[in-house]
């Protein structure tokens, strides 16, 4: 690399360990998206309030739904006469609660929409991983 691409790498380096900015991967392709981290936040938080997808829970909450669930599928196989092997195996003790992943679209960003300091107009992959 040339000194001046060195120079922005440790740029780059020092704005994300300052908080400034953040810097991922786009969900195709595999670009770097850079953004500005009060930006970030607002794209989340738009996401995240987003009721049809994500509602607040608390621990206590969180961990009985997932008995239930255990209970209720371990009823399900049994009247289903399943081996007892694939029942426990199926089960998901202890529950876990998925990550939230943010990962732009920007295959999605329409002429010049990369530009945008509006959290609406970024689509996002809202991957979530256990």
């Amino acid at each position: 690399m040339t000194k001046e691409q060195w120079d922005g790498l440790r740029e780059v380096r020092k704005r994300v360990a300052d908080g400034e900015i953040r810097l991922s991967v786009s969900d195709k392709g595999g670009e770097f998206v850079i953004s500005h981290r009060s930006l970030d936040r607002e794209i989340t938080e738009l996401r995240l309030n987003d009721t049809s997808v994500y509602s607040h829970s608390t621990e206590k909450a969180f961990l009985t739904q997932g008995h239930k669930l255990n209970a209720l599928w371990v009823s399900i196989g049994k009247i289903a006469k399943l081996d007892k092997m694939l029942i426990r195996r199926l089960k998901l003790d202890p529950p876990s609660c998925p990550d939230f992943y943010s990962l732009i679209k920007t295959h999605k960003l329409s002429n010049g929409g990369e530009k945008s300091v509006k959290a609406s107009d970024y689509k996002i992959d809202q991957s979530s991983a256990v």
